[in-house]
């Protein structure tokens, strides 16, 4: 199994508080409390692509030991490591 994605977005943050005149709402943060504004904007542009591979291993129509690796690929991750390695084990 493989896969590949990619996100981007923005946001912006903008609040206030105590106005003086209700009336205006937020169409005038900035007759709030100077102390209680705040203004914040971002931006991200991701991608990621993993692949991943199972094995199973039926023992005597009873036991089933499952092993399973993926290997995930993120823009995230540090610049010398792009890449990350992420074994399980399951017994049932």
């Amino acid at each position: 199994m493989y896969g590949f994605e990619e996100r981007d977005g923005e946001n912006t943050i903008a609040r206030s508080g105590n106005f003086l005149n209700q009336s205006l709402g937020y169409n005038s943060l900035e007759s709030g409390d100077v102390d209680l504004q705040l203004a914040e904007s971002g931006a991200f542009d991701e991608s990621s692509i993993y692949q991943m591979a199972r094995l199973n291993y039926r023992y005597n129509d009873k036991y089933l030991l499952t092993f399973t690796t993926r290997r995930d690929g993120f823009s995230g991750f540090g610049s010398d490591k792009k890449f990350g390695i992420f074994p399980s084990l399951g017994l049932a």
